[in-house]
């Protein structure tokens, strides 16, 4: 086996030595904030690694990078979804996001104990982060909307159910 393979457990037992002696936080807490970083940090060397794989296919002339930066299983399942249930579940899922910050600012103001400085800081950043939502909302509707109505288009086209259009087709072409 690699001494690479055994970095990571190296990393997590340093991390917890460091809280034994340091820090003190206590273990379920730290345990998540470990994963945490783990997890980031397996992201972040997974990214460097697929940029750097992606300089060696460009040096040797493999353009295929339609897999940006997930393993070949992973893009080719994500790639069988369909665009349009992708639209829709991004904008469902938004729309609660949203009801549940609104809640949440709700919750914070009239029914928590925190001071009033705490309280604006919290409905602050939530009203902004409603608005944000709102208008990631907004324009993935646009595209769901603008998405059918091309399909729409494409299978009219496709089907030349639209009268006269094969004719101005050849008009436009000569």
């Amino acid at each position: 086996m690699k001494f690479s393979s055994f970095i990571w457990l190296l990393f997590v037992i340093g991390l917890y030595c460091l809280n034994y002696y340091v820090l003190k936080i206590s273990l379920i807490p730290f345990t998540g904030i470990v994963l945490g970083i783990l997890i980031i940090l397996i992201i972040i060397v997974n990214v460097i690694v697929k940029f750097r794989k992606r300089k060696q296919d460009e040096k040797q002339g493999i353009t295929d990078n339609t897999d940006f930066i997930f393993p070949k299983e992973v893009a080719k399942k994500m790639k069988e979804i369909n665009i349009a249930t992708q639209y829709e579940a991004s904008i469902l899922s938004m729309s609660f996001l949203i009801i549940g910050a609104l809640l949440f600012v709700i919750y914070t103001v009239f029914f928590t104990t925190y001071y009033w400085l705490m309280k604006v800081f919290i409905c602050f950043n939530s009203v902004c982060a409603i608005i944000l939502m709102t208008s990631t909302l907004i324009t993935t509707y646009q595209q769901f909307v603008a998405h059918k109505e091309s399909t729409n288009m494409m299978n009219l086209l496709s089907t030349n159910s639209i009268p006269g259009i094969t004719e101005r087709l050849t008009l436009i072409n000569n």
